[in-house]
C-alpha cells in the first residue's frame, strides 16, 4: 500500500511537468505569391517551411486568411528543413515543382493576413499584412519570401524575392545585407528593403530598451540629464518616429528625428538639450514608444539621487554611483532600489536578447514549466495528507 501511494504522487509530481517539456512544433509560412504570374494573376501559391531538425506532421493543420476567402485543411509531414508547397487551383502555379497540395480560393492584391493553425487550435504563424502586401512586386512577379539568415537567428525578415518567379521549393534568396533594415508605419517596399517582423505584429522590433536615466545630474539638468536606450540586436534600426515621453508633472514628448540610427549592439544617449524632457527629481518614469504608437519599454524610479544614474544591471533597475552614458552599465553595490521594468513586448519569441549588460529575460515557457511545478507539489502534498489521515484513522 506505501508503495502504491509513493509510485501515485510522484506521478502526480513528475506528469506535468514531462508534458509542459514537450516541444512545439514550429513551421513558419516562408514564401507567398500573391500576385501570381506573368502567364496568369491565379497562378498564386504558398510556401511553407520546417526550420526544425525533426520532420513535423502536418495532418488537420489549416492555412487560412482571416475572411476563410482561403481555408485549408493540411495533410501530411514536412520533413527537416523541408517545404511544402500549396498551389492554387491547379499544379501549374509554380510549373517548376511539384504542389504538395491544390487549394481554391483568391489572395487580394491588396493584402491578406495568413494564420497557420495546428490541428488542437495553437496559432504557430501568422503574417499580417491586412493593409497592404509589405513585399512582393505585383508588376515584375517577384514573390514576397522570408530571408533564410533571420530564420537561423529565429528573427523574421521579410523581403522582396531577388529572384524571378521566386523560390518555390528551393533555398529563398538572402536579404542585400548593404540595406539597412528600416521601420516605417507606411513602408513602400521594393526588392531592395526588408523588414524585421515578430509576425503578429509586422512594424515592431525587438529588443530595443531603456538602458540607463540620469535625473539629477552633477551641474546643470539641461546640459547633463539624459535617457540612454540599447540596441540588443545584431544589426543597425532605424528609429525614424519613434519616441520617448516622460510620465510625471509636466509630460513631454520627444520624436526621434528622421534617419536616427541605433547601432547593433550599440547606444543612443538622448540629452535633455535635445529632447526637452526635464525629469522630476522626485520620481518620475520614462516610455519607449514605438512608431505605430504602441509602448516598447517603460521604467518608474522614485526620489533621484544626485550624480546618480537609473541604470539597468541583469533584469531589474538600480542606482549606480557611476553613470556610464554610451558604455556598458556598472553594478557599483551602493544601497539601491531595485525595480524590474515595465517591457512591453507584442511577440511570443523565447530568444532571449543580447543586452548591454548580459541581460536574461525569463521566458513564457520556463515560467509555465515553474507554475506546473508548483502546483504538482501542492497537489501531491494534498493526496499525501490524504492518505495519512486515512490511515490514522483506520488505525
Amino acid at each position: 500500500m506505501k508503495k502504491s501511494i509513493l509510485f501515485f504522487i510522484i506521478s502526480i509530481l513528475f506528469f506535468p511537468i514531462t508534458t509542459l517539456a514537450i516541444e512545439q512544433p514550429k513551421i513558419i509560412i516562408n514564401e507567398i505569391a500573391w500576385m501570381g504570374t506573368n502567364i496568369s494573376s491565379s497562378d498564386e501559391w504558398i510556401e511553407l517551411y520546417n526550420p526544425t531538425s525533426k520532420a513535423i506532421d502536418i495532418d488537420n493543420w489549416i492555412l487560412k486568411t482571416q475572411d476563410e476567402n482561403i481555408k485549408i485543411t493540411l495533410k501530411g509531414t514536412i520533413p527537416s528543413q523541408g517545404f511544402f508547397l500549396l498551389e492554387r487551383t491547379d499544379d501549374n502555379s509554380a510549373p517548376s515543382e511539384k504542389a504538395d497540395l491544390i487549394y481554391q480560393g483568391a489572395l487580394s492584391n491588396n493584402g491578406e493576413t495568413l494564420e497557420l493553425v495546428d490541428s488542437i487550435g495553437n496559432v504557430i504563424d501568422k503574417i499580417d499584412n491586412s493593409t497592404k502586401w509589405l513585399f512582393g512586386d505585383n508588376k515584375t512577379k517577384q514573390t514576397m519570401e522570408v530571408c533564410p539568415s533571420s530564420v537561423l537567428a529565429q528573427k523574421t525578415t521579410w523581403h522582396t524575392s531577388m529572384v524571378e518567379k521566386g523560390t518555390p521549393k528551393q533555398p529563398n534568396s538572402q536579404c542585400p545585407e548593404s540595406q539597412p533594415i528600416t521601420i516605417d508605419s507606411t513602408p513602400q517596399p521594393t526588392t531592395s528593403d526588408a523588414i524585421l517582423s515578430d509576425r503578429s505584429e509586422l512594424h515592431q522590433v525587438e529588443n530595443i530598451f531603456i538602458n540607463e536615466v540620469l535625473p539629477s545630474p552633477e551641474g546643470p539638468d539641461t546640459e547633463n540629464e539624459f535617457i540612454e536606450l540599447f540596441n540588443a540586436n545584431n544589426f543597425e534600426v532605424n528609429l525614424s518616429s519613434w519616441k520617448v515621453k516622460d510620465k510625471i508633472g509636466s509630460t513631454k514628448s520627444y520624436s526621434l528625428l528622421e534617419n536616427t540610427k541605433i547601432k547593433a549592439n550599440g547606444f543612443l544617449v538622448l540629452k535633455s538639450s535635445q529632447t526637452k524632457i526635464s525629469l522630476n527629481n522626485s520620481g518620475d518614469g520614462i516610455e519607449l514608444i514605438g512608431p505605430n504608437g504602441k509602448i516598447i519599454d517603460s521604467t518608474d524610479f522614485d526620489k533621484a539621487k544626485q550624480g546618480q544614474s537609473w541604470s539597468k544591471i541583469e533584469n531589474n533597475f538600480v542606482w549606480s554611483t557611476q553613470p556610464t552614458p554610451n558604455q556598458k552599465n556598472i553594478a557599483t553595490h551602493t544601497s539601491q532600489t531595485i525595480s524590474t521594468s515595465t517591457l512591453i513586448k507584442t511577440t511570443s519569441s523565447s530568444s532571449k536578447p543580447l543586452g548591454a549588460n548580459t541581460q536574461n529575460y525569463p521566458t513564457g515557457h520556463k515560467n509555465l514549466i515553474a507554475v506546473g511545478t508548483a502546483t504538482a507539489i501542492a497537489l501531491a502534498s494534498a493526496v499525501a495528507a490524504w492518505f495519512i489521515k486515512k490511515k490514522s484513522t483506520e488505525i
